[in-house]
């Protein structure tokens, strides 16, 4: 079940990356943005919500682990995920088939989770 709170705050950390990166556009500005959402994230949620997971058929694993996709942020355990969202700047948008190759590397049993597009507004 998709949690309103955790929305909320990830809609905020969305929009508070933004802000504190300004505007641009291209691969390193998406990276700035990714980064500090993160670190928003982190701060806005006070930990309930994870930033930058890793997963590799159905096991969290390090980031940049070969094979591995990496989510943006988590609601719950990492091990044991309720929630997940894609941060998206630009024209990038969380497609389908993303959204089934997130699905395919979750820990067993959490491949029905919602999966949801974050875009700062």
């Amino acid at each position: 079940m998709a949690s309103v709170r955790a929305a909320r705050q990830v809609q905020q950390a969305a929009n508070n990356a933004q802000r504190v990166v300004g505007a641009g556009r291209g691969a390193a500005y998406g990276t700035r943005v990714h980064t500090e959402f993160g670190r928003q994230v982190q701060q806005i949620s006070r930990g309930r919500i994870r930033a930058e997971v890793s997963y590799r058929n159905g096991q969290v694993v390090p980031r940049g682990t070969r094979g591995s996709v990496r989510v943006d942020a988590v609601r719950g355990r990492p091990e044991r995920p309720k929630e997940i969202w894609d941060l998206k700047t630009g024209g990038a948008r969380l497609t389908p088939q993303r959204i089934q190759q997130i699905r395919r590397h979750l820990p067993r049993g959490c491949q029905n989770i919602p999966i949801q597009e974050a875009r700062p507004r």
